[in-house]
């Protein structure tokens, strides 16, 4: 059998990482193109982060509101989050911006900076899109 058959079939059928996802993204993220901390992704340097993101994956949760300050990670939640739900919770996905405008220029800039940082593998291959 061809070997990458094999890798894929394996992939395919891996058991989703139940860990919380905070947990997840320290070992899954290299870095977060635009924070100001350089380095690999750690909760420790975010804590209030945690438990969002573990309500962002919560089946009982059909809302997340986050009321918080800016440049608090409150963007981190949702990109990480959606990194976690891609990788180990795949089905449907809505992502919400205020206008298509704010859509375009919020996936032009991740993907631009995802692209340059995290490269085009994994998880970390991920973009915003906006539909009309």
């Amino acid at each position: 059998m061809n070997a990458n058959l094999v890798s894929v079939w394996r992939e395919a059928w891996r058991p989703p990482d139940r860990r919380p996802p905070w947990a997840w993204a320290e070992q899954h993220i290299g870095s977060i193109p635009y924070s100001p901390i350089p380095g690999r992704f750690r909760s420790d340097n975010s804590p209030q982060i945690r438990e969002p993101l573990e309500a962002l994956i919560d089946p009982r949760v059909r809302l997340l509101f986050i009321i918080a300050a800016i440049q608090s990670g409150k963007t981190s939640v949702g990109e990480l989050g959606l990194c976690h739900i891609i990788t180990n919770l795949p089905g449907p996905t809505l992502w919400l911006d205020q206008t298509d405008d704010d859509a375009k220029d919020q996936a032009d800039y991740a993907k631009r900076k995802s692209t340059a940082q995290w490269g085009q593998s994994g998880c970390t291959n991920f973009s915003r899109t906006a539909r009309r």
